[in-house]
């Protein structure tokens, strides 16, 4: 069985705009970014479904940290809003780009 390579959410979503948006093929996208095929089919059917909630949504390994973690030290705990800021502001940044469309 071949080796799981997970990919960041923004690699997941910028993959899937350019299908959805730019109408990029996905032959060109699994190309350009190295994976097969199935793999971008499997990212756009997921955000077809659920939107990019479903797309970003963890389904193999840790599942992250829950709401109520406690943290090591403010810097962990600094690391991680800012990580969540980020992701948020690229989700919203592309959510206003689908909706131009």
């Amino acid at each position: 069985m071949g080796k799981h390579h997970p990919y960041s959410n923004e690699v997941k979503i910028k993959t899937v705009m350019s299908f959805v948006i730019d109408h990029e093929s996905i032959l060109k996208l699994s190309r350009e970014l190295g994976v097969y095929k199935g793999v971008i089919q499997h990212w756009v059917k997921k955000y077809e479904h659920g939107g990019i909630e479903e797309l970003t949504k963890e389904t193999r390994g840790r599942k992250g940290r829950p709401k109520n973690a406690v943290f090591n030290s403010v810097e962990e705990e600094l690391e991680q809003v800012k990580m969540e800021r980020d992701l948020l502001k690229k989700v919203s940044t592309l959510r206003k780009k689908l909706i131009k469309g």
